[in-house]
């Protein structure tokens, strides 16, 4: 496109002349539109609307009741977010709404992370995308937050519908703790797959969410698997987010903080998974306090391969299929000023172990193995475990102050 100028009978026009209106009584004529001053910017502007709104065929989308579209089609195609925005999901929002920055609503979280990933957030804005009250069904098979942005962005769930629940309104029966979860939080997100996967830069803040899973899959990931093979290797990097009152219930696993990811959990609960409730291998760092890792079906937490867990002020691991707290060569740490306030009970195979030159250390916790198998600490292959005014301890291997099993030492303090 040009900027043409007025039409000049019978010869060569100024190529910057002015357009001016005509006034006859100073003896002014108009200027003379040619055709294509007139139809190229119609077909610029229908161009562009077909192009970004419609499938780039010529009227796809071109619509002579909207004089909207223009608009709709720029911000559709703006890839800068320059100022703080809040993106609305509501239950009867629109895979596509018109216009997201004006606050027409999505209708899943899913939806909005798509429209996220193709824009960028400036140094000096932050986005919020709030959750309205509801249960939403996603089918897609992850939801995606692999921003490079990812630090500027929070997800905030209507505010709950109760307090968040305690560990004794928890009671081991899948249906029964799955409809407690559901009536205090006021938005539930049913997976088919993957509930949130953080990459690349991470999230800043994720609240007030139950994540209900199909029994496969993961409930959260914090960065990703790194692969040493060629062409492979790097993925999305390390990531790194905050948790706040959220449940991840009915996954393969409930959380999984990896491959030098970080994640900060306050008031988190990841119960009645098939495998493990929370993960943290290849160096990710887990900092968490009232973390629940109860009822699932494998270990309560896993900790292994350079990664490290820290509890502090409270945390329970009872009552799951194998170990409430498992390290691996990695590191757990446990303290809170509360006698019994950290509780690794009634576990499958042992309440805590350490394997491999693995090492825990717990202050004030509660190892009770009624209800489970009759170890609550055991350290083997090189792997210390230190128990500092800890409550309830039978079947200690080695015995405490001892070394023992390939060279491990356990103490009680």
């Amino acid at each position: 496109m040009e900027y043409r100028p007025p039409y000049v009978v019978g010869g060569n026009p100024d190529p910057n002349a002015p357009y001016v209106d005509e006034d006859t009584p100073g003896a002014i004529l108009g200027s003379i539109p040619p055709a294509k001053a007139i139809e190229h910017p119609q077909r610029e502007i229908g161009y562009v609307i077909d192009k970004v709104l419609g499938d780039g065929t010529f009227r796809s989308a071109q619509d002579p009741n909207d004089t909207t579209q223009l608009y709709q089609a720029i911000i559709a195609a703006a890839p800068l977010i320059t100022q703080d925005l809040t993106i609305n999901v509501t239950t009867l929002g629109s895979p596509t709404p018109v216009d997201p920055f004006a606050g027409d609503p999505f209708d899943k979280l899913s939806s909005a992370l798509a429209w996220l990933r193709l824009r960028r957030i400036m140094g000096n804005a932050t986005v919020d995308i709030a959750i309205a009250a509801g249960t939403y069904s996603e089918t897609v098979d992850e939801l995606d937050l692999s921003h490079p942005d990812g630090l500027s962005v929070t997800i905030s769930g209507a505010t709950m519908l109760g307090a968040f629940p305690t560990r004794a309104n928890l009671n081991g029966t899948r249906a029964t703790d799955e409809a407690t979860i559901r009536a205090r939080f006021a938005v539930k997100i049913e997976c088919a797959g993957d509930g949130i996967v953080v990459g690349r830069a991470g999230l800043s803040l994720m609240k007030n969410i139950a994540f209900i899973g199909a029994g496969i899959k993961g409930g959260i990931y914090f960065g990703t698997t790194e692969q040493f093979v060629s062409g492979e290797f790097g993925g999305d990097g390390p990531a790194s987010g905050s948790i706040e009152s959220c449940a991840f219930i009915g996954f393969d696993s409930g959380g999984l903080v990896r491959s030098g990811g970080s994640a900060s959990l306050f008031n988190v609960i990841f119960c009645h998974n098939a495998g493990i409730g929370l993960l943290a291998n290849d160096g990710g760092y887990a900092l968490g306090s009232n973390v629940m890792c109860i009822y699932n079906g494998a270990e309560g937490a896993f900790v292994r391969d350079g990664a490290m867990m820290e509890i502090s002020g409270s945390g329970h691991f009872d009552n799951n299929g194998t170990t409430g707290l498992y390290c691996i060569r990695a590191r757990i740490f446990g303290t809170t000023n509360t006698a019994n306030a950290i509780t690794a009970k009634a576990n499958g195979l042992r309440n805590v172990s350490a394997l491999d030159d693995g090492h825990v250390s717990l202050t004030n916790a509660d190892l009770n193995t009624t209800g489970g198998a009759a170890i609550s600490a055991f350290a083997s292959i090189g792997s210390q475990i230190f128990l500092t005014t800890c409550s309830n301890l039978v079947g200690l291997s080695p015995a405490a102050g001892t070394v023992g099993n390939n060279n491990s030492y356990l103490q009680v303090f």
